[in-house]
């Protein structure tokens, strides 16, 4: 927000009015009795299978566990292009937020690398490359 221009004054005033907004939320369920729509069972199950996704493998933690499985299979160089085990049945969503874990398991470490590095080079250039 502060490359966009906007000032630290307009920060902390967007960030109070947000605390000031969670607070009334928070006190309106409290005084209505809702809090377990804030704090029901399955939140806090699909939250604490993300903090330990080996205490439920098959569970809750399923999509985490493979995808670590998948990190772990590419290793330093790769499993090479289209040869990742966890994509076909395994990993899910793959195609979702755990695209990393497929580029690992058969790009590997610097493939990974590679991604990262390019994705930076892209946000630091002083123009969009659409637009040469």
């Amino acid at each position: 927000m502060l490359c966009s221009g906007i000032s630290k004054k307009s920060i902390l005033k967007i960030s109070l009015l947000g605390l000031i907004g969670t607070l009334v939320m928070l006190a309106v369920l409290l005084v209505t009795g809702n809090m377990d729509l804030l704090f029901s069972p399955g939140r806090l199950a699909r939250f604490t299978g993300f903090l330990h996704p080996f205490e439920n493998q098959q569970g809750d933690g399923y999509q985490l566990v493979n995808s670590y499985v998948a990190i772990g299979n590419g290793r330093i160089l790769g499993m090479g292009l289209g040869q990742g085990i966890q994509k076909t049945g395994y990993l899910p969503e793959s195609h979702t937020d755990f695209i990393m874990a497929i580029i690992a398991e058969e790009l590997g470490f610097w493939g990974v690398l590679l991604v990262l590095g390019l994705s930076r080079a892209f946000f630091l250039l002083p123009v969009s490359p659409f637009l040469l």
